[in-house]
Parts: C-alpha cells; structure tokens; sequence
C-alpha cells in the first residue's frame, strides 16, 4: 500500500505540471526553462521514490504483497529514465552555455565542478559529524577515508557514481568543445557519441550495473539538440502531433518491454523519451511551482536524501513511516544548502 502511494504521488505530481503552450513561439516553448526545471523536478522526485522503496524494503512482496513488488519493478524502470533526464538536460544547458559565451574559458569548467564539489562536501561533513556524535564508527573507518570522500564527492556507504559520472560529462563536453568543435561541429558530436558509447561498453565489460550506463547515452543526445537547435525545432514543427504521438507510444511500448528484455531496451527508451518530451514542449509545457522547487533544488535534494537515510538506517529507525522524516529533513535542507553554496561560490551557482 505504501508502495502504491508513493508511486501514485509521483505520476500524479508529475501530471499535474502540464499546461497548454499558448504562443505559437516555438523558439520561446522549445525546452523552455519552466519545462525543463520541472522536468528536473520529477527526475529527482523519481529517484527520491526509488531510493525510498529499494532501501526500506517496502517492494517485498513476502510482507507488503504482489502490488508493492509491482511498484518496485516499475520504479527500477523508472530510475534510470529519470537520470537520462538529467544527462539530457545537462547536455542540452551546457552546450548552450558555452555556444552563448564570446569567449571560452577554463573558468566555465570550474565553477560547474565546484558547484557540485563544494555542496557534496558540506552534506558529507553533516554526515561525518553524526557518525561521530553518535559513535557510529563502523559507517567510516578513518582521516583518510574522510579526505578520499570529499574529494570523489562520495556519500558512504553508497558508491554515489553520479557526481562522478556528471564531473566526466563536464570534461568531455568543455575539452571536445575548445579542441574538436572548433574545426567541425559534426565532428565534435560525433567525438561525444563515441566517447559516452566506449563508457556504455566499458561498464557493461566491467559489469557495474549502478552507474546507470544505460542512462549515459541522452548526454550527447542533449548536446545534439543544442548544437542543430533551430534544425530540430524547424523539423519537429512540420508535424508535431504525428512525431509527438509515434514517440511516446514508443515510449509506453519501450516501457513495458524492459521487463522482459535487457539493457538495450533501457537505452533505446531513455533516448526515445527524452525525444518524446522534446517534442510535446513545442505544444505542451510543464510549469508547477513544487516541481519548480524539486527542479530548482536537485542536486541539494539527491545529496540530502541519501544522508538522510544512511543516518536513519543506521539508528535503526528506518521504518515505512519515516518516510515523511526523510522528506522533511530533504525539502528543509535543500534550500539552505543551496544558499550556503551559493554564498561560497558567488552568484552563478545552477546546477546543469
């Protein structure tokens, strides 16, 4: 039941964002910012709820029944779709970012790593601080494990691959941009798209499942939108309901196909979608004020809510209904630690 629920709160704060476009400004609707903060916002709502039903138990069939463990299969799905979100979007505000600039600096690249680097380090030392005040000890073992956490931008126990893999998609994106891009734009993404490929194949080999690989693909994908803008709006505006309508029926079928199949399944769905929501912004937009809040917030969210629950499982007070504690303790510290970095960093401080 608790499953259910929380899966219900996402589709249905999810829906609830959708609004009709009313200018015919394509330039103005394609990706705009409202739609893509509040399509951060139901990324990170996606993991949050993943997160909470894998490590609360709360998909055991055994003790919740067969409906839960439905809702776990579906928010396995779900994860990393939401994570192709984010690539996609960062691929996509990058780019831009750097196309907008008159000059490109190794500033650029600085400040989207430290953005990242210097709130991860403020959660770990909360983090660390509670390890120590309440003696939990064994969560951590010494000085040097400390060092090493800050610097890999590492929540233990958890490996936290994503700061690591977005520091990656940072690097690629700003080097490939001043060496590659600069002679040949098709190039340059064709550079990417075989860069991010060589990761996918690489992590397959190595079978490290968790660092979402299926997922990686749409960083590119978002840089292609970027760099053919006006191509692919002028495309997608020719026929917007036939092209709209084959992408997210593929969507739906992709979906439900990756239960049978394997990784394929969940890469070809992850590009699809991040298509399918490409195209519907030219007539749809997402615009709501606490998906706005959850887009605006992601990263604070996504470091807030793994301490949350390292801390909590470690009292051994993570029951089904501290749910609402970790939510509460997310959503109040997410915007503090967000005007803490802010403060340190100066004023560009968005997360992309």
């Amino acid at each position: 039941m608790i499953s259910f629920i929380i899966l219900s709160t996402f589709f249905i704060l999810s829906l609830s964002g959708i609004r009709r476009v009313l200018t015919n400004s394509y330039n103005e609707t394609f990706l705009n910012k409202y739609t893509t903060n509040s399509l951060k916002g139901i990324a990170i709502l996606g993991i949050l709820s993943c997160h909470i039903l894998s490590d609360l138990n709360l998909y055991d069939k055994v003790v919740y029944g067969m409906v839960a463990y439905v809702c776990y299969l579906i928010t396995t799905i779900l994860a990393p779709l939401c994570v192709s979100f984010f690539l996609f979007l960062s691929g996509y505000g990058c780019l831009l970012s750097l196309k907008n600039k008159s000059e490109t600096t190794w500033k650029w690249l600085y400040q989207k790593v430290f953005r990242l680097f210097i709130t991860a380090t403020i959660v770990l030392c909360i983090q660390y601080l509670f390890v120590y005040i309440f003696n939990y000890r064994d969560l951590f073992i010494d000085k040097f494990s400390f060092i090493m956490d800050v610097l890999t931008m590492t929540l233990p126990p958890r490996s936290s691959w994503y700061p690591k893999v977005q520091v990656l998609a940072y690097i690629s994106l700003f080097l490939s941009y001043i060496t590659i891009r600069k002679y040949n734009k098709n190039l340059f993404l064709l550079f990417l798209s075989i860069f991010w490929l060589i990761y996918v194949m690489f992590c397959i080999y190595i079978n490290k499942n968790w660092f979402w690989y299926d997922s990686a693909m749409a960083f590119p994908l978002g840089c292609l939108f970027a760099e053919y803008k006006d191509k692919i709006i002028y495309i997608f505006s020719k026929n917007t309901f036939l092209i709209g309508m084959i992408m997210s029926v593929l969507t739906v079928v992709l979906f439900i196909s990756t239960f049978y199949t394997g990784v394929l399944s969940v890469l070809i769905l992850c590009l699809v979608a991040n298509i399918a929501v490409s195209v519907l912004s030219l007539k749809i937009s997402l615009k709501s004020k606490i998906l706005e809040f959850l887009g605006k917030y992601s990263w604070e969210i996504y470091l807030c809510h793994f301490a949350c629950i390292t801390i909590i499982k470690r009292m051994d007070i993570l029951t089904p209904y501290n749910i609402v504690l970790i939510v509460l303790i997310t959503i109040i510290m997410s915007p503090l630690l967000f005007k803490t970095g802010k403060y340190l960093t100066g004023k560009n401080f968005k997360f992309s």
